[in-house]
């Protein structure tokens, strides 16, 4: 008798945890809310920032590798070569001004003897002096006029660069073009590149 109250203890025990069991799954689903009234969630896949549509914004920055212009149009080799020819001629001209400064202080001290008075020593040395100061002068005013020309020549060449990149960066939706510098440049979307599109513009206006 008291094994079989003992059992009927145990299934009532059983059959209540099943019900505790089932109304909490109740409960649960019905705080989820009801499946058919949940919004539909997108199955149209996120579309990847692929290049055709990724970085074109109006106000954005675009960048021109000049020296890569200059390499593609074969005017960088034309250019060293002209910076070159003119630095040979400087040193020439600089070589030639040197010999003449040198002949005019022998000539004078030749004229003075082995062994000049003490006012011919002071006015070898003011020659002496002057030489190098002549030299010196002509020097870096030869250094300037060779830095001025490769500096208008570059000039130049942005003027010629600037209204074609101008141009092409607005029909892009761009405002900014600027020039690659790898000091002040650390990383950027090649889309935003317009090197190729300014040679292009280059070339055809050159064949016109």
């Amino acid at each position: 008798m008291f094994t079989r109250i003992l059992c009927l203890g145990v299934l009532a025990a059983i059959c209540g945890c099943n019900n505790t069991t089932a109304d909490t799954h109740e409960s649960s689903v019905s705080e989820l809310g009801d499946p058919s009234k949940t919004p539909a969630k997108s199955t149209e896949p996120d579309s990847p920032r692929s290049p055709s549509n990724r970085g074109i914004q109006k106000g954005g920055v675009a960048i021109v590798d000049l020296d890569d212009v200059l390499k593609q149009l074969q005017l960088k080799q034309a250019f060293e070569a002209t910076v070159l020819q003119r630095r040979e001629q400087s040193r020439e001209q600089l070589s030639s001004l040197l010999i003449k400064l040198r002949d005019q202080y022998e000539a004078k001290k030749k004229a003075y003897g082995d062994q000049p008075s003490e006012t011919q020593a002071k006015e070898l040395q003011v020659i002496y002096d002057e030489i190098n100061r002549t030299y010196a002068e002509a020097r870096t005013k030869a250094d300037a006029a060779l830095a001025g020309f490769q500096a208008n020549y570059i000039q130049d060449f942005r003027n010629k660069v600037a209204p074609l990149a101008r141009r092409i960066a607005l029909d892009r939706g761009l405002s900014i073009v600027i020039t690659k510098n790898p000091t002040n440049i650390l990383w950027f979307d090649p889309e935003l590149d317009l090197t190729d599109q300014v040679v292009e513009a280059l070339r055809d206006q050159r064949d016109r």
